[in-house]
């Protein structure tokens, strides 16, 4: 999370102090926070409609306001004494969210509203920034992961080593296109279940590029595991992404590639345990105590 604004120009932080001020006193939000062109978070759904829109939107102040469930006021006249509450600045733009209606956002993968929690300006948070609670925990209350969320990851983590085994032994027998397939197969469990533990969203049909770039939002441990810096780290990962069966370039992959894929796929599972554990250890506990007693 951008914990502040210190970036922007000084009158632009007195302004953001102002506003954030007025709207607090006014309506008394859960959270308010300052998103949009200056802190990369933005509303595609909106913001980039036309280019024509580019210019406008960089001068707005986008600013979103979620509401807890307690708060009986219709979101209509909140959001109108918000308005007059930023009266002060001409060009803000201001959306307004109850609470519950996040979490179920946040259930069905909207990610908006999990980079609105981890990466835009907090104007105001009565909690502190996402650190040991996943962004759905912070948002439900929860203090740990359901049991069915927390058994369902497990069963993810499971699946990712049993995939990387299954690789080792094809690659063995000289299938390497299955192997590489079951490299990539084992690496998405992973990070399905790095999702799912920290969103409450378990996403599925979306490629390996796509999976990694949601988890880079939740830690940066899980993109160090497939660095793209160099020519050939991004070759490593294009080779272990791409669409399966593509046997004229996978049946050159020596023993050196292989090993350090099968690696990285058992680096990549770790990464998403230690998450989980982090996110839901006394359900995650509790769940492979009675796995064990069984």
């Amino acid at each position: 999370m951008i914990l502040s604004f210190s970036q922007l120009p000084e009158p632009e932080q007195t302004l953001l102090r102002r506003i954030g001020s007025t709207i607090f006193q006014s309506i008394n939000p859960e959270y308010l926070f300052c998103y949009g062109s200056r802190t990369e978070v933005y509303y595609a759904r909106t913001c980039f409609a036309s280019t024509e829109k580019i210019p406008q939107y960089n001068r707005q102040y986008d600013l979103a306001l979620i509401i807890n469930d307690a708060d009986r006021r219709p979101n209509e006249t909140l959001l109108l004494l918000a308005k007059k509450a930023a009266a002060c600045c001409d060009h803000a733009n201001i959306i307004l969210h109850r609470r519950d209606a996040v979490a179920r956002k946040l259930q069905e993968g909207d990610f908006f509203f999990f980079r609105l929690f981890t990466h835009a300006i907090p104007l105001h948070t009565p909690r502190p920034a996402p650190v040991n609670l996943s962004i759905m925990q912070l948002v439900t209350g929860q203090q740990n992961l359901p049991p069915a969320m927390a058994a369902r990851a497990l069963q993810l983590l499971a699946t990712s080593l049993q995939m990387q085994a299954n690789a080792a032994m094809a690659y063995e027998e000289g299938n390497t296109p299955k192997a590489l397939y079951m490299v990539n197969q084992s690496v998405q469990a992973s990070l399905r279940a790095l999702l799912l533990a920290c969103t409450g969203w378990l996403p599925a049909g979306i490629s390996l590029y796509a999976l990694l770039n949601h988890s880079c939002n939740v830690t940066a441990a899980a993109v160090a595991v497939f660095p793209r810096n160099t020519r050939e780290e991004a070759a490593l990962f294009g080779l272990l992404a791409r669409t399966p069966g593509n046997t004229l370039e996978q049946a050159g992959v020596g023993v050196a590639i292989m090993h350090s894929l099968l690696q990285r796929a058992l680096a990549m599972n770790e990464v998403a345990g230690e998450v989980i554990r982090t996110h839901g250890v006394t359900a995650a506990t509790a769940i492979a105590a009675e796995t064990a007693r069984a």
